[in-house]
C-alpha cells in the first residue's frame, strides 16, 4: 500500500502558486515526492521560473516526528524547512518592486542555476499507521535574470 495523498492548487496568479497538501499515512511515509512541479508553471513573462521562494506555510500533523520540504537540483536537493508539529512560517518581505523583478521569501540557494530544477519536494520522517499532515504553502516564482 501507500499513503493517501493530495495536493490541491489554491491560487495560481501572477507569479504565485499555492498548494493545499494532506496525507493519511499507511506508515509506508513519503521520500523526495515532488509536489510542485517547476517546469509546469510559467511566470509574468511567460516563461518557467529559475525557481521557487517559500513565501508563508502553515502546517498541522500528528504521528509524524518532522516533514522536509526540499527544492530539487541535481547536485541534491536543498533543505527549506523542517517542521513538526503545528506552526506558520512568513519569509515574506517588506515590499515587492512594482516590475516583479526584487522578489522576497526563503530562497533556494542554488536559485538561477542552468539545471531547470527547482521543484519543491517533501520528505516525510518517522511515519506511522495514522500519521497525518496537512500543509499549505506559498510560493513566489523567481524571475529568470532578476535580482
Amino acid at each position: 500500500m501507500a499513503d493517501a495523498t493530495t495536493v490541491n492548487i489554491i491560487d495560481s496568479s501572477v507569479n504565485v502558486i499555492g498548494v493545499h497538501m494532506t496525507n493519511i499515512s499507511d506508515g509506508t511515509g513519503e521520500s523526495g515526492v515532488k509536489k510542485i512541479d517547476i517546469a509546469t508553471l510559467l511566470n509574468y513573462w511567460k516563461v518557467q521560473p529559475n525557481g521557487l521562494r517559500l513565501t508563508s506555510m502553515r502546517w498541522a500533523m500528528q504521528g509524524f516526528t518532522s516533514v522536509k520540504i526540499a527544492w530539487d537540483r541535481t547536485a541534491g536537493a536543498n533543505t527549506a524547512a523542517t517542521i513538526s508539529g503545528n506552526g506558520f512560517d512568513d519569509w515574506r518581505g517588506f515590499s515587492i518592486d512594482p516590475n516583479f523583478t526584487k522578489l522576497t521569501g526563503c530562497i533556494d540557494p542554488n536559485e538561477g542555476n542552468a539545471d531547470n530544477k527547482g521543484s519543491i519536494l517533501l520528505t516525510t520522517n518517522g511515519a506511522v499507521n495514522g500519521a497525518t499532515y496537512d500543509i499549505t504553502l506559498f510560493c513566489e516564482l523567481a524571475q529568470n535574470g532578476a535580482p
